[in-house]
């Protein structure tokens, strides 16, 4: 069975898919691929940010293209975004005040070390990016479509698990640095507290 769809993202980005289902397979088998026109990135937002704790401050979108071979465990394709003068900002959540709050820090780090700005970049090459997505339990249909699609668009941007351990690193260095400062600081304190005493007990 073949479906057609062509929609607007969030009103914005214009929207082609095809959906190709084998209604005969047993593991439930079925492609999908299509492209999304150009488009302001900051609609993404509405996906990136319960997905993955991602804003996106800004940033412009010339296209988007996939095209996936899936099945009930997951999907498996290629993700080829096209963009330009894209900044991000990581979340969290914050259970004190009950929504995400922004990761000031490490979104420095971020668009510093890790984010792509620009795809393609300098070259002019636009390399897609493979995505091998497996479905979590009990998800829907169209959740495993969403985090397949989001899974490529942070490849693309540069968000990969080893880019992500640069960043933890220079953290950890961040914090030993900052811890250490903080120990100087403390035995400078005792120190003073020390010759003030002495002095003291002199008079």
């Amino acid at each position: 069975m073949e479906v057609n769809l062509n929609t607007y993202l969030f009103g914005q980005g214009k929207l082609d898919v095809n959906f190709m289902f084998d209604l005969t397979a047993k593991d439930g088998a079925f492609s999908y691929n299509g492209v999304l026109h150009n488009f302001n990135a900051r609609v993404l937002n509405q996906i990136t940010k319960p997905l993955g704790l991602v804003r996106i401050n800004r940033g412009n979108v010339d296209k988007l293209k996939f095209n996936f071979k899936a099945n009930d465990l997951g999907a498996k394709g290629t993700v080829a975004f096209s963009y330009y003068d894209l900044s991000v900002a990581l979340m969290k959540n914050d259970p004190e005040k009950d929504h995400l709050v922004t990761r000031g820090f490490l979104s420095f780090l971020a668009n510093a070390l890790i984010i792509k700005s620009e795809n393609p970049g300098a070259d002019g090459k636009l390399v897609p990016v493979a995505v091998n997505y497996s479905r979590p339990a009990n998800t829907s249909f169209f959740n495993m479509i969403w985090k397949s699609l989001f899974t490529g668009i942070k490849y693309s941007i540069g968000i990969t698990e080893e880019k992500q351990n640069k960043v933890r690193e220079h953290i950890a260095k961040f914090k030993a640095m900052r811890a250490n400062h903080l120990q100087r600081k403390q035995r400078r304190l005792e120190r003073r507290i020390k010759r003030e005493r002495e002095q003291n007990e002199k008079r």
